[in-house]
């Protein structure tokens, strides 16, 4: 199983590119305008990845106080 890991993955991402295409598509021919196509997309990937982003890197983040964010802001 372990040799086949690269191959399942190339699958499981054409899949999904194919998936992506075909959605695009129809919306296209929906008469969707690509502007909000676009705004729906990167809002629908944010809803999918947040969690996952909280989850990794919660342990990275810096507590600031209400008073210390005030005068020294996150880069």
């Amino acid at each position: 199983m372990g040799e086949k890991k690269p191959y399942l993955a190339v699958l499981l991402v054409q899949s999904i590119y194919g998936g992506m295409f075909m959605l695009s598509k129809a919306a296209f021919n929906g008469g969707m305008n690509n502007y909000v196509f676009v705004f729906y997309r990167q809002a629908a990937a944010t809803l999918f990845l947040a969690p996952f982003a909280f989850y990794f890197e919660w342990y990275n983040s810096i507590q600031f106080s209400c008073c210390l964010s005030f005068f020294f802001p996150p880069v």
